[in-house]
Parts: C-alpha cells; sequence; structure tokens
C-alpha cells in the first residue's frame, strides 16, 4: 500500500507541475542536445609497451636483481612512472604543446564567456601557460597495464587521430629514455664512487712507505701503477740487500738486527702484494662499469607503436543524448518537488500545518457530483450523505467541537466561528456554507452571515439574488423593514443566513469595524449557538483584521497545490496578530475546484 500511495503521489505531482517540468527538461534537453552535436569527435590512439621486469645489460644478458615475486609490484611501479607529470613534462615541451590549440589554447569556452563580465581576458605567465597543457595533457592520456602481463597502454584522446597517434608514441619514447638515462646514471654514480674508493685505499695501504720516502707528488705525475711498480721494485731490492748482509755477517746482533729488518720488508712486500690485487680488482669492476654505463639497455620497449585511429572513440552521442533526457527529466521531477516543497502551493497536512503553526489539521477530499439540482458542492451534505466529502465536513465539526470544548473563550452566549483564508478562490465560502449546515442538521440553532462584503457569494451558493444585504444593513440608513429581504432561511436544513447583496464599490472596513456590527454580533450570541462567519480574504481586503477579534475560534481554508506558501505565511501573521490569544485554529486543506475569479 506505501508504494503505491507513493506512485499515486508521484503521479500528482507530475499532473500538478507539468509546466515546470516540461519547461525545465525541454530546456535542458535543448541545451544539451546543442552541445553535443557540436561537440568535436574524440580519437584515441594506443601505444603497447613491453616491461622486462628483470635488470639486464648487454655484458650481463642473463642477471636478474630481483625475485619474480616482485614482478608485479615492478610492473605497476612502471605505469606510475610512464604518467608521471616528468614524462609528461617533457613531452609538452619536445612537442611545444603550449602553442597547439586544442592543449595550450584559452581557458574554454565558459571562461570565454565570462570574460565580459569578470575583467579583462586572463593573462597566464610561460609558468602557468605550461601548467595548463601538462593538465590538459595528464586529463587526456590514460596509462594501464593489460591484465597480469608486462605490457603496458598507453592511450592518449584527441581532437586529430594523426596528434592522438603521434602524442602516445613520444610519450611511450620518453618514459623508455628516462627509464635509459635512470640506468646510466646510477652505474655511472656507481663507477666514480669505486674510483674514489680505488685511489684512497692504495694509497693508504700499499704505498705508503714509498710516499713518505718519494714525496706525495709522485701519485699525480707518475699514476698509480708506476708508483706501484716503484715500490715494489724497492722493496725487492731493500730485501735482497738485507740478505746480502745477512750472508756476510759474522756479528750475532747485528745478525739479530737484520733478521728483524728482514722480516719488516717481507711484510711490506706481501701488504704491497695483496694491495696491489685488491686495486687491480677494483679496477677491473671500474672498467666493467664504465663499459655497462656506455652499454645500458632500457628494460622497456615499444611493442606496438600507435597508428593513427580511423574514427572517433567519442563522444557517444546517442547514448549521451539518452543520457540528458533522463538527466533533463530527473531535473525538471526535483525542481517541481522543491518548489512545491519549499515555494510553491500547500500540498500535505504537514506543510500547511506548519506553516499554520497548528496541529490541528483536517483534509477536505475533492467531489465532483452529477447532480443537475446541485448548485454549491455543499449540496452534498443534502444529497451525498455519505460520501466522502459529506464525512470530511462532519470531521471538521467535531475537530471544532473539540476545540470549543477544551478551550472555552469565557463569551456568553453562542459561539462565533470565523471562515477565512488568504487569498480568495480557495473554497473558504464552501466550507463556512459546508460548516454551518452540518450544524444545522445536527440540530443546533445555527446563523451564516456572509461578512464578504467586497465580493459575496453565499447567496450564489444558494441560488438567491437578495435585493438587500449586509452591507446595507450596517449601514446608518437602513429601514426595518428590509430585515426580512436580508435574513433568509435553507430549508433543507433550517439554516439561518444572512446574506450580500451587490459587491461593494467604496471601502467596508468602516462598517465592520462601527457601532452597529457589534451591536449584531451581540445579538446573534442571544439567539444563535453557532455563527458562522464568512469573510474576506486576510492577505488581500483589510475587514479580517476587524473580524477576528469577534472570533471564538478560526476556521482557516488552504486550498491545495494553488496557494502559495509565502502568501499563506503572510496571512497567519496578519491572523496570529489580529485574533485574541486564546482563540485556537483549526485548518483545512481543500482539495476542491476553485470557483469564481480571485480578487
Amino acid at each position: 500500500m506505501d508504494a503505491v500511495s507513493d506512485l499515486r503521489r508521484g503521479f500528482s505531482l507530475v499532473r500538478r507541475q507539468i509546466r515546470i517540468i516540461f519547461g525545465t527538461a525541454i530546456l535542458l534537453l535543448a541545451l544539451a542536445t546543442i552541445g553535443v552535436v557540436n561537440s568535436p569527435d574524440i580519437y584515441t590512439a594506443t601505444t603497447i609497451v613491453m616491461v622486462d621486469p628483470t635488470a639486464r645489460s648487454v655484458l650481463t644478458p642473463e642477471r636478474d636483481y630481483g625475485p619474480s615475486g616482485s614482478e608485479n609490484s615492478r610492473v605497476d611501479g612502471e605505469v606510475e612512472l610512464a604518467k608521471s607529470d616528468h614524462v609528461l613534462l617533457a613531452v609538452v615541451k619536445e612537442q611545444n604543446l603550449t602553442t597547439d590549440r586544442e592543449f595550450g589554447g584559452s581557458s574554454g569556452f565558459i571562461q570565454t564567456l565570462l570574460n565580459p563580465f569578470t575583467g579583462a581576458p586572463e593573462v597566464l605567465t610561460d609558468e602557468q601557460v605550461v601548467q595548463r597543457a601538462l593538465r590538459r595533457l595528464s586529463a587526456r592520456t590514460a596509462v594501464q597495464r593489460r591484465g597480469l602481463t608486462f605490457l603496458i597502454a598507453i592511450s592518449v584522446r584527441s581532437e586529430e587521430p594523426e596528434k592522438a597517434a603521434r602524442l602516445a608514441n613520444s610519450i611511450a619514447q620518453t618514459y623508455i629514455d628516462n627509464q635509459l638515462t635512470a640506468k646510466i646514471a646510477s652505474a655511472t654514480r656507481s663507477r666514480d664512487a669505486l674510483s674514489a674508493h680505488i685511489g684512497a685505499t692504495w694509497q693508504e695501504s700499499s704505498t705508503a712507505g714509498f710516499l713518505d720516502a718519494a714525496g706525495p707528488q709522485l701519485w699525480a705525475d707518475m699514476g698509480p701503477v708506476v708508483v706501484a711498480q716503484q715500490a715494489a721494485a724497492q722493496l725487492e731490492s731493500s730485501r735482497q740487500g738485507l740478505l746480502d748482509r745477512l750472508a756476510a755477517s759474522q756479528d750475532a746482533a747485528e745478525q739479530a738486527t737484520l733478521n728483524a729488518q728482514l722480516a719488516a720488508v717481507s711484510t711490506a712486500q706481501q701488504s704491497s702484494e695483496l694491495a696491489r690485487r685488491h686495486y687491480q680488482a677494483l679496477l677491473a669492476r671500474s672498467q666493467q662499469l664504465q663499459a655497462e654505463a656506455s652499454l645500458q639497455l632500457a628494460d622497456s620497449r615499444i611493442a606496438s607503436p600507435a597508428l593513427p585511429p580511423g574514427s572517433p572513440s567519442g563522444p557517444n552521442r546517442p547514448l549521451l543524448l539518452v543520457l540528458s533526457v533522463l538527466g533533463a527529466a530527473g531535473l525538471g521531477l526535483a525542481l517541481a518537488a522543491l518548489y512545491e516543497r519549499f515555494i510553491g502551493g500547500i500540498i500535505t497536512e504537514g506543510q500547511a500545518s506548519a506553516v499554520l503553526e497548528s496541529r490541528l489539521m483536517v483534509s477536505m477530499p475533492r467531489h465532483r457530483s452529477g447532480r443537475a439540482e446541485q448548485r454549491s458542492t455543499s449540496d452534498a451534505l443534502m444529497h451525498s450523505p455519505l460520501s466522502v466529502f459529506a464525512e470530511a465536513v462532519r470531521r471538521v465539526r467535531a475537530s471544532v467541537d473539540q476545540v470549543l470544548r477544551r478551550h472555552p473563550t469565557g463569551a456568553s452566549g453562542g459561539h462565533i466561528i470565523m471562515v477565512t483564508s488568504s487569498s480568495a478562490g480557495e473554497g473558504k465560502t464552501t466550507v463556512a456554507l459546508s460548516l454551518a449546515r452540518a450544524y444545522a442538521l445536527a440540530g443546533q440553532r445555527t446563523l451564516l452571515i456572509d461578512c464578504d462584503l467586497r465580493k459575496p457569494s453565499v447567496a450564489r451558493h444558494l441560488d438567491i439574488a437578495p435585493q438587500y444585504g449586509l452591507k446595507d444593513l450596517l449601514s446608518d440608513d437602513f429601514l426595518e423593514d428590509r430585515m426580512s429581504a436580508i435574513v433568509g432561511r435553507d430549508e433543507s436544513t433550517g439554516l439561518t443566513v444572512l446574506v450580500g447583496s451587490q459587491a461593494s464599490d467604496f471601502p467596508t472596513d468602516q462598517l465592520i469595524a462601527g457601532r452597529a456590527f457589534q451591536r449584531l454580533m451581540a445579538a446573534a450570541r442571544k439567539s444563535f449557538d453557532i455563527i458562522i462567519l464568512d469573510t474576506p480574504p486576510l492577505a488581500r481586503v483589510v475587514d479580517g483584521i476587524y473580524l477576528t477579534p469577534f472570533a471564538d475560534l478560526i476556521v482557516f481554508v488552504v486550498r491545495a497545490v494553488t496557494t502559495a506558501q509565502s502568501e499563506m505565511r503572510r496571512a497567519v501573521e496578519i491572523l496570529n496578530a489580529s485574533k485574541l490569544e486564546a482563540v485556537k485554529v483549526v485548518g483545512v486543506l481543500n482539495h476542491q475546484e476553485a470557483p469564481g475569479k480571485p480578487y
């Protein structure tokens, strides 16, 4: 049942706000159609790059620096490097995209439209132009890994197919060049660090004694190889000399000294030989790094270069048009709902209660009768007493009785019930006559007074054409013998009616505020149980301000959908300022068709 109710409310919303929905939808759809039709074709070119996750070079083709488990991470990292700003910025400069219409042109159509309102056109620095081209290239570039393979797809979108292919290939080649440059730089740094270590190691260990004797400049002048050879020759010569002297010596003390010196020289020779071997190993590694630096290979290669696409990849105009239709319809419905909820007419009892600041709210349903003799909707009380409309009138009467019983005003005699609305055409006369007839049918002495002197309509509902009315009764020159022409009786219910005659052509507020009307109200309280005042709309005519102080209870009629919330709020402010504080308000949300013309 809730789903059915929601569906019915949705259809009711569409029926009530069909103009807003269709107007908004048609406008947005027209704008979207113009944009879609005039949007340029977009071409997508893709370059396929193969990534080898094993670090290889010409000298060591089988070397693998990483385990197989790290291959996926390596390839994912290469994807991030390929779409990095460093690579794209190099492409921007290489392809001179700052002067390209598509990537380095003006800020766009919207900014061009705003320039007359924001002042002079924007003036960008060279760096800002480069950054704008970089942002646009980044937005039109997609780098993705193809599944779990070692293939990377570099795609570029452009309005020109040749440009898309050129940029895709340029990004791929720049990425590979950067990868190769990074490997060369890494090998060069290793070689330089090893060379520095070679010099420091040799100077400190292998030839320290020799350099002390020969001087530090010898290393720089002769080179490490010559110095090492001379150091070795000097040590060998010293050893041979010590051996000859030891063989010729007969003194035990001298022999001990020569043996110690010979041991020292042997130790020096061994250290020199070890240092020489270490130096040669480091030198070989340094030469290998030098060769690797000049013979490095990139770990990636272009497996399939991009070709100019033969057909555009977008936009998908049929799909965009379908989405535009759906979006325009959805936005139209949203605007209609917002308009009804916050700006337009009152739809629900909750809305009316919130504005009226009253929890007493009764809904008056729509009623149509095919009876030819029915002059007013209120006739349904007699002709269709079991109808939904008649039941709603009795519910209004019950609400009024409950309020009068719970919140007595202290006034003696009959109760005065004021029926009013914020504007004309909201059905207050129908509600007033229906409520009066309901009380009369319940056996209470009831008087209905048509206090709308500007536009009396009770007589029209009762199909009578009186010669005189309340306006004449309140005049100073009124004659008592005319009373029978003003006071009538509804034969079907026993209701007493004080009708109006012709619309007044002068302000009538002084008549309502005069002593004659006060005496009329006092006399009515003594003679009747219920007095119902059909009053003019509060927001349009000032007479209602003078009528509210007489009321013991106020029935405020709100026409569903058509009554604007702003106008209702203004009428409620007038009502709260003019009525007595103890007087309660019962709201009626009327769904009937609006009769007659507004003021």
